[in-house]
């Protein structure tokens, strides 16, 4: 899915993230893009987006947002190079896993979770993603307060300093 570039350009992601109100809807959106671009235009583009085209559009706007906000990281693991002391990610102990997203590691890979609550994807705090995330965690999961909200996006996320921005979002 590397030659998706419609999230991009010049290493800026693209107003789409900044147009879409929830995180459910900018994903949605982004899946039809890719529905667009992977098909025929003259074929038919209707009917429901399947849990695989969601997913697909999910990896690739993690993956853009990664590829601007980690690129150190990234850069560094991909080249096998230890990660430099300055960066506040080496104690989340990050991988780049086979779908070339940024992952936590640690512990819980010996574990007998799901692959995706061992490995959360790392996202940065200083997007508007993130804020999504969060409030698509708190309304689903039924405004059940601080700490629970975190647990269940930790399923799937881990969001960067999620402290700092979750006080502020919450309230």
């Amino acid at each position: 899915m590397e030659s998706m570039c419609f999230l991009v350009q010049n290493n800026e992601i693209l107003p789409i993230i900044d147009e879409c109100s929830s995180f459910l809807k900018l994903q949605v959106v982004l899946a039809w893009c890719v529905r667009f671009k992977e098909k025929n235009p003259l074929q038919i583009t209707t009917g429901n987006l399947t849990v695989a085209e969601l997913s697909t559009a999910l990896l690739c706007l993690v993956r853009k947002v990664q590829s601007v906000y980690f690129t150190t990281e990234i850069w560094c693991i991909e080249r096998g190079q230890q990660l430099p002391d300055s960066i506040n990610l080496l104690t989340l102990s990050p991988f780049l896993d086979e779908r070339k997203i940024l992952c936590v590691g640690g512990r819980l890979r010996h574990s007998n979770l799901p692959a995706e609550q061992k490995d959360p994807m790392l996202i940065p705090n200083n997007h508007l993603i993130c804020d999504l995330i969060i409030k698509h965690y708190q309304f689903s999961y039924l405004h059940t307060g601080a700490e629970a909200t975190l647990a269940n996006i930790r399923t799937k996320f881990w969001i960067v300093n999620v402290w700092q921005i979750q006080s502020q979002t919450c309230n």
